[in-house]
């Protein structure tokens, strides 16, 4: 396998020219802040995608074609419609600018290498000190592995003839590097890493592993030399949840992200599986896979619990465990010392094996939340960039189960000066619910008038961790004992901020009480940090409609019977986000508007009314009237125009009054008679 470096100033010509990880309109960086010294890459080969839907064309079937744009296929993995393309050394960036503009395909990138994680060193240790720094005696006591768990070591294979991995190595696995069913390591790493997630307990030799009854697949994703590709990867993934895995622990990484990595990742944590993957071994930020969103980032620390400096660190961090000196199985027979972020992370997939054995039919999104709840708290207080939850606790783990959360806050409320008061003495906490589970407010005493219109308040800070229904925000109506959803989360990893106002209900009880909760109906972590009730009278709404005319809609002088035109001009005057729909008010049988009304009306956009009015048959006789065009919502927001029209008078009739003015009595005889 040959292997292409960039350096770093064409790493960066490569993310600005939008060819660096997925290209193509459709993919873009997960990361816009990667800073690598190198991207590591397969020479002479490009990684396609090709879209499974299309609105006006048949999309492409991999299985049916051998060749594409002129490139002939060397590799498919089905499951995604991806190909590996042959092209020739040096002309993978410009043949990826051609297949790109392709309406076929989703994606196309390079394929990038991965390596193990250890990191070299010379034997210091001679006991078996990670198991004990977790608590797997303890958590032993209680559950030590089922052999209907399957953890997945996705590394350079496993040597199955060792004695202390073959009672519970099962066959299944795969070598993707030499594309046969004998995934035998060739290297070793991949050998201790499954001797410290599950070689056999209590055989009466050797090690104990971590899960030592879980039952050990071998996808072979790395070579000899510890290198594979995207795709030697994303094929060990796929395979293993093919193979029923629970746990796939991945001992390895790479410094640039790929998309055909993060959809086999996505795809097997939706199916149910659970990921780790080493953080990375040079001190930086976390690497890839470990940093996706659905993969456990684990990052190493000694026997003293401190970070080993070599850890990769970063946002994505979430786990670490014992990564220095690590006695575990030798490929070949008999039991070695290695060093890494490769080493931490199978003591992990242990601890996953052992809640998934502890706890049948729970899902890998509960058994990650169990992970990062029940660690041992290591660092600064609460989570952060180094060690993230903290250190994987087996013990804790194997004894936590869910239980429905409720915590009541102070009773407190407030009347002014709103978005300046904190915690007023609630404390500040971590809340790990699975589901459905809620955490629970209840303020009393709120000084209440029922007879006015009120504005309710409350502000929530919500970190949402797995699921794809994150925490709603929820009040209970009084005078039904239902409780409405305010505001519904869109789920997802992000930080909320939720601002609840409300003047079309009122959530207040008749004993002054406000009750409002933060529910999960599935796997969610929430850091609440203020929480409160306002009580203050409605403000009027801000206007949103502006009006006006540039000719007042008047007329004089006109034909007996003619029409005349103006225009009424709308505009919404509203912040950034809002809408408009306005109506036409108007009574007038000699006028006409159109339009008569409009909706979604864009801050800063304007929309004419075209008015039509009619002059009277009879000459010398005005009509006057009003339109108003107001806001539909807010009948409060308008703007009234007036409009008039005088027709001529008639040199006959005027002729005719001129005559009757001299004879008074006939001018009021003829007024009787309605002449």
């Amino acid at each position: 396998m040959k292997m292409k470096i960039i350096s770093s100033g064409l790493l960066a010509v490569l993310i600005i020219l939008g060819s660096f990880g997925a290209v193509g309109t459709n993919t873009t960086l997960k990361n816009e802040n990667i800073v690598n010294d190198k991207l590591e890459y397969v020479s002479g080969e490009v990684i396609l995608c090709f879209h499974t839907q299309l609105d006006d064309l048949d999309p492409i079937n991999v299985n049916e074609i051998e060749s594409f744009e002129g490139k002939n296929i060397k590799e498919k993995i089905a499951e995604m419609n991806i190909a590996v393309v042959v092209v020739n050394e040096g002309e993978e960036l410009d043949y990826i600018d051609i297949v790109t503009n392709s309406p076929y395909v989703a994606y196309a990138e390079l394929n990038i290498i991965f390596r193990a994680t250890f990191t070299p060193n010379d034997p210091e240790w001679n006991e078996q000190w990670g198991p004990k720094k977790i608590n797997c005696e303890e958590a032993w006591d209680n559950e030590q592995g089922s052999s209907t768990v399957r953890i997945a070591i996705a590394d350079t294979g496993i040597d199955y003839n060792h004695a202390d991995l073959s009672p519970n190595y099962v066959t299944g696995g795969y070598d993707h590097i030499n594309n046969d069913n004998d995934p035998m390591d060739d290297a070793g790493h991949g050998t201790h890493c499954a001797g410290i997630a599950a070689a056999r307990i209590n055989n009466g030799i050797g090690i104990a592993g971590v899960a030592g009854k879980c039952s050990l697949i071998s996808e072979k994703v790395l070579d000899d030399d510890g290198y594979g590709t995207s795709t030697s990867v994303a094929n060990g993934i796929n395979h293993a949840v093919g193979q029923g895995a629970d746990v796939i622990s991945l001992s390895l990484s790479a410094d640039s992200p790929s998309s055909t990595i993060e959809t086999a990742c996505n795809n097997a944590y939706n199916s149910g599986v659970l990921l780790v993957a080493a953080s990375g071994n040079d001190g930086s930020s976390v690497d890839w896979p470990a940093a996706y969103n659905t993969v456990a980032a684990i990052g190493a620390t000694d026997q003293s619990d401190n970070r080993c400096s070599f850890s990769n660190y970063g946002s994505e961090m979430e786990l670490v465990a014992p990564g220095k000196d690590i006695w575990a199985t030798k490929m070949g027979g008999g039991y070695c010392y290695k060093t890494g972020t490769s080493m931490a992370t199978p003591h992990v997939a242990g601890v996953a094996g052992l809640v998934f054995s502890a706890n049948p039919g729970i899902s890998n999104i509960e058994v990650r939340q169990i992970l990062r709840n029940t660690a041992k708290d290591l660092g600064a207080s609460g989570w952060d960039q180094y060690y993230g939850y903290g250190r994987v606790d087996a013990e804790a783990a194997v004894g936590s189960s869910y239980t429905e959360v409720t915590k009541y806050a102070n009773q407190y409320y407030q009347k002014d000066d709103w978005w300046s008061w904190g915690n007023h003495g609630m404390q500040s906490d971590n809340y790990w619910f699975g589901g459905p589970d809620y955490i629970y407010y209840e303020f009393n005493n709120i000084p209440h008038n029922t007879q006015e219109d009120i504005l309710l308040g409350s502000e929530f800070k919500a970190d949402i961790i797995g699921g794809n229904q994150g925490p709603d925000l929820e009040a209970k109506n009084p005078s039904t004992g239902s409780w409405d959803v305010i505001k519904q989360s869109m789920g997802g990893p992000s930080s909320l901020v939720w601002k609840w106002y409300s003047a079309s209900k009122n959530y207040i009880s008749s004993a002054n009480k406000v009750q409002i909760r933060i529910v999960c109906s599935w796997g969610c972590h929430a850091y609440v940090d203020e929480v409160g009730v306002q009580y203050v009278p409605v403000p009027p709404p801000e206007p949103n409609l502006q009006a006006w005319v540039d000719d007042p809609l008047r007329w004089t002088g006109v034909e007996p019977g003619s029409t005349k035109t103006g225009t009424i001009f709308v505009k919404n005057i509203g912040e950034t986000g809002s809408k408009l729909d306005w109506v036409v008010s108007e009574s007038l049988d000699w006028v006409s508007c159109s339009p008569t009304s409009g909706q979604d009306l864009q801050p800063g956009t304007t929309k004419s009314i075209t008015v039509t009015v009619t002059a009277s048959s009879q000459g010398n006789d005005p009509r006057t009237g009003t339109i108003t065009v107001k806001n539909a919502e807010n009948s409060g927001d308008k703007e009234t125009f007036e409009v008039n029209i005088v027709t001529k008078k008639s040199r006959t009739r005027t002729f005719f009054f001129q005559i009757l003015e001299m004879f008074p009595l006939l001018q009021q005889l003829l007024q009787m008679r309605g002449i």
